[in-house]
């Protein structure tokens, strides 16, 4: 499997911030959906085949790719944690009045365990985001990804080339 270079990293982590934003509008408690089926009965039970004892399998001989993960650098190739020592990315967001806190999320705090990657965020009022995105640009103090704040392909075009 390919390595992730910087840029597939920072789409990752963006991709993360996503569900950030989604997990935020889910409701607080969770929800159970009733079902229409009633239970099985005792004779519904009965008749239903009863699955094989599983055999006992003879552990497989480790190989050195199990014995430790791959990695490149501070990453691994694949699965969780992403990175060995802990990285934090920053991230410019509008910040959305429905997360109360973006640092306690509980999504934001499982994914930064799961992941190893710490996300500090910039969050700004939606009524300031294009002055704020456009001066972050024009001064040069970019934060490693920008999540839901409208950057349009005239702003690629126009600020790409510049890295």
């Amino acid at each position: 499997m390919p390595s992730l270079n910087r840029r597939e990293f920072l789409q990752l982590a963006a991709t993360l911030a996503i569900g950030t934003a989604l997990a935020a509008c889910a409701p607080k408690e969770p929800t159970t959906v009733p079902t229409s089926a009633p239970p099985p009965t005792q004779e519904a039970k009965a008749e239903e085949p009863q699955a094989e004892e599983p055999k006992a399998e003879e552990p497989a001989a480790e190989t050195s790719e199990s014995a430790a993960p791959a990695m490149e650098g501070n990453m691994y190739v694949q699965g969780f944690p992403l990175v060995k020592e802990k990285e934090t990315l920053r991230l410019f967001a509008p910040h959305n009045t429905a997360v109360e806190d973006y640092y306690t999320n509980h999504f934001v705090v499982t994914y930064e365990e799961m992941t190893n990657v710490h996300i500090e965020w910039e969050l700004v009022p939606p009524s300031g985001l294009t002055e704020k995105r456009n001066l972050a640009f024009a001064s040069g103090d970019l934060p490693d990804a920008f999540f839901g704040a409208s950057v349009g392909s005239t702003d690629v075009v126009m600020f790409g080339g510049k890295g």
